[in-house]
């Protein structure tokens, strides 16, 4: 897991992570930027800066989950939108056990 976090004096304003298998595949699973500071640039450097450490691992898939208004943002950065019909599947906990 990679995490890149900012902090503008004592205030946590953005954070970005990331999960990875090191070999073939990661998803990024968090990149937020509090509302105040959102338009500076700081997402989109914490989202090159988590791109850079896939490339220089040489991780070849990376996914992410956004807000569906957020698709345009996440593809100035390359990303693509999945298929319609592509399969996934998310686990909701529910108590099964």
């Amino acid at each position: 897991m990679v995490c890149n976090v900012r902090y503008e004096e004592d205030k946590l304003v953005s954070i970005g992570r990331i999960i990875s298998d090191g070999v073939f595949q990661a998803i990024i699973c968090d990149l937020i930027v509090l509302t105040e500071y959102q338009g500076r640039g700081i997402g989109s450097k914490i989202l090159k800066k988590l791109l850079y450490q896939c490339e220089t691992n040489e991780i070849l898939m990376v996914q992410l989950f956004a807000a569906k208004d957020k698709n345009t943002y996440y593809k100035k950065f390359g990303f693509e939108n999945r298929p319609d019909d592509a399969s996934g599947m998310r686990w909701q906990y529910r108590n099964i056990f």
